[in-house]
Parts: C-alpha cells; structure tokens; sequence
C-alpha cells in the first residue's frame, strides 16, 4: 500500500494508521521491519537507513527506547556497535 507521504507499507492497521507487525519503506529509501503503534514505530524492529546501516533495538512511539539495554548497530562496511 503507498500511503499519501510516499511510504509503502505492508502490515495491519488500527483505526487507518500503522498498528501491529508491519513492514515500511519510507520515501527517503530507509525501511523499518517490526512493530507498530499509532501510526509510528514501537516495540522490537530494525531500520536500515538505506546508505548501509542497520539498527536493531526497540523503539518507543518513534524513538530508540535508551532504556531497552539492547542496540546493536550495522555499519555499511561489516562493523558493528
């Protein structure tokens, strides 16, 4: 589904936003696999930026959630943090 910003996203909805498992490529080419409330994500996910990076942690209400303990980044080069 292409939404009105541009983002394709293919998951389950609440009350027509983003709510649940789902699975978003933004227009700005960055994607987001995991989880989903109001519209934004939440709970467990990773997000490629799109220029190599990969972050798994768990986000809140769009943000990285700093007290989750648990952020592993992917650089394009093969390190990570």
């Amino acid at each position: 589904l292409i939404l009105d910003n541009g983002d394709t996203y293919k998951g389950s909805f609440k009350d027509s936003k983003r709510h649940g498992p789902g699975l978003c490529q933004f227009s700005t080419g960055a994607i987001y696999k995991g989880e989903w409330k109001d519209d934004k994500p939440h709970g467990s996910g990773l997000l490629y930026s799109g220029s190599g990076e990969l972050l798994e942690t768990r986000f809140e209400q769009g943000r990285v959630y700093e007290s989750s303990g648990k952020v592993r980044m992917m650089f394009s080069d093969g390190s990570y943090y």
